[in-house]
């Protein structure tokens, strides 16, 4: 389905922002201890979530800036993601159908309690990569993914991608702050 690629864009920086919000409002107050605290052994905590999104970011936003910087404006006037792209971006979002392990350079470091502040800093660049997308070509531009040059999506796709990746973590972080055990003030 095609989407008008300013109403796309308009969804997704929509979406940026109720995230941010999000991640304020489930951050705000915590202690060093209730960020860092894990379920269980192996289990991410709520500052492994971000940590997570922040190695993410990192990966994407510079292959997202190289890209936009070597293509010549050429804007797209529709977005339709490809049938790959719509089963990658199912399986990114909260609700997925796949839960695929982080692994290589998407395991997140050993957290530290100001990850959701470093991830809120992070999405300045996200969503001004938003911005910059509406001179761009969605469906043309291709971004590869940094664990094999074998996968690729397009800017609108990878876009998309990330945003529904982020909330996959953000609801996960609210279901750690959620557990039995979570640490109280």
């Amino acid at each position: 389905m095609a989407l008008p690629s300013g109403d796309f864009l308009s969804g997704l920086r929509v979406r940026v922002e109720t995230i941010n919000r999000d991640v304020r409002w489930l951050a705000e107050g915590l202690t060093a201890e209730q960020l860092l605290w894990r379920p269980q052994p192996g289990r991410w905590g709520v500052a492994d979530c971000f940590e997570h999104l922040l190695v993410i970011a990192e990966a994407y936003h510079s292959r997202i800036r190289t890209a936009l910087e070597e293509t010549p404006a050429s804007p797209s006037t529709t977005y339709r993601p490809r049938l790959f792209g719509r089963l990658f971006i199912k399986g990114a979002e909260p609700d997925g159908p796949v839960r695929i392990r982080a692994r290589g350079p998407f395991v997140p470091p050993p957290p530290r309690p100001d990850a959701p502040q470093r991830f809120i800093s992070s999405q300045v660049e996200l969503l001004g990569f938003i911005q910059d997308a509406a001179g761009a070509d969605l469906n043309g531009i291709r971004i590869r993914s940094p664990l094999s040059r074998f996968i690729t999506l397009t800017l609108g796709e990878c876009l998309e991608m990330l945003v529904v990746h982020q909330q996959r973590h953000v609801n996960q972080a609210e279901r750690v702050e959620a557990e039995a055990g979570f640490p109280s003030q």
